[in-house]
C-alpha cells in the first residue's frame, strides 16, 4: 500500500518527471522508504515473551535466515509493485531492461539484509522505529550510490559491461550484510 501511495503521490505533484534523473531518484527514494517501513516490522512487533519463545525453540541463526529471507521476498516483491506502478503512472524510462532487473535486484537484497540486521539492533532499544533509519542511512550511502549509478546506466542504454564495478559493490553488500548478520545475531540473541 505504501508503495502504490507514494508513487501516487509523485504523480499527483509533479506528473511524468522531465528526465532520466528525476526519475532514478524518485524511483529510488520510494524503494527506500517502503524497504525501511516493511523491514522495520521484522523485529519491532515481536513482544519479549514471542522473543523468548523463538529463544526455546530456534536456533539464532535459522531466525535470522528466516527474516533475512521474508525480507528479500517481501521487498523483491515491493519492487515489482513499485517499478509496475512507476511505469503505470510515470511511464518507463529504462533502456536496458536486464541491467536495471539485476541492479534493481542485487539492491533491493543488499538493502533488505542490511535493513533487517540493523532491525534487529535497533529492535534492542526503546525507540527502535526512530533509530533504525539512523543506523541505516550510513550504511546504505554506497549501496545507493552504486544502485544510482548503475540505474541511471540502465535508464540510458548503457550495456552490462559497462557496470561491473557497481555490480561488484552490489554483490559484496549482499555477501558482507549476510555474513555479518551470520555472526553477529547470535550475540544480539543472547541478550
Amino acid at each position: 500500500m505504501y508503495a502504490l501511495a507514494s508513487v501516487f503521490s509523485i504523480y499527483m505533484a509533479i506528473g511524468e518527471p522531465e528526465n532520466e534523473w528525476v526519475w532514478n531518484a524518485l524511483f529510488w527514494i520510494s524503494m527506500i522508504y517502503c524497504s525501511v517501513h516493511s523491514v522495520m516490522r521484522l523485529f519491532y512487533n515481536e513482544t519479549h515473551s514471542m522473543r523468548l519463545y523463538y529463544y526455546q525453540i530456534a536456533d539464532p541463526h535459522e531466525i535470522i535466515f528466516s527474516k533475512l529471507l521474508y525480507g528479500l521476498v517481501f521487498n523483491t516483491l515491493l519492487w515489482l509493485v513499485t517499478f509496475g506502478a512507476f511505469a503505470l503512472f510515470l511511464g518507463s524510462m529504462v533502456q536496458n531492461y536486464p541491467l536495471f532487473i539485476l541492479v534493481s535486484l542485487l539492491s533491493i537484497w543488499g538493502m533488505s539484509s542490511i535493513l533487517t540486521l540493523i532491525s534487529a539492533i535497533a529492535a534492542q532499544t526503546n525507540n527502535a522505529a526512530g533509530i533504525l533509519p539512523v543506523l541505516a542511512f550510513p550504511v546504505l550511502l554506497p549501496l545507493f550510490l552504486s544502485a544510482i549509478n548503475a540505474t541511471m546506466s540502465a535508464l540510458s542504454g548503457d550495456s552490462l559491461s559497462s557496470q561491473l564495478p557497481n555490480l561488484i559493490v552490489l554483490s559484496l553488500f549482499n555477501i558482507v550484510s549476510w555474513l555479518l548478520s551470520y555472526l553477529l545475531f547470535p550475540y544480539l540473541w543472547r541478550n
